[in-house]
């Protein structure tokens, strides 16, 4: 994948094991796409420390590894029940500040 900054990346309890913990990065801008909608999953095994597997959003809209909305500089957060909160947005190509919300489930 490439380079991304303002992006939140959050540990998922629920998909992890005992050797592998797997992880979501939520969107973020990069200087090729601007903000992205993108939802990143990686896989990464505790014993070696490596990147074991990455997925990534093909950016189609009904992929279901994709926000609703493009965002940067946003926060989220696991819920107890296993859903995330996404809250917050600036749109970095814009200037464009917004105060909405998603929650959905990985």
């Amino acid at each position: 994948p490439r380079p991304l900054a303002h992006h939140t990346t959050l540990y998922i309890p629920s998909l992890s094991s005992s050797s592998s913990h797997q992880f979501l990065t939520l969107g973020g801008y990069n200087p090729t796409d601007g903000t992205t909608a993108k939802i990143r999953k990686f896989k990464v095994d505790e014993t070696t420390a490596n990147l074991v597997t990455s997925y990534a959003s093909t950016g189609v809209s009904d992929d279901p590894l994709q926000l609703n909305s493009a965002r940067a500089m946003h926060s989220s957060f696991m819920l107890s029940n296993g859903t995330v909160l996404t809250i917050g947005n600036y749109y970095t190509s814009t200037g464009t500040v917004t105060g909405t919300t998603e929650i959905w489930s990985p």
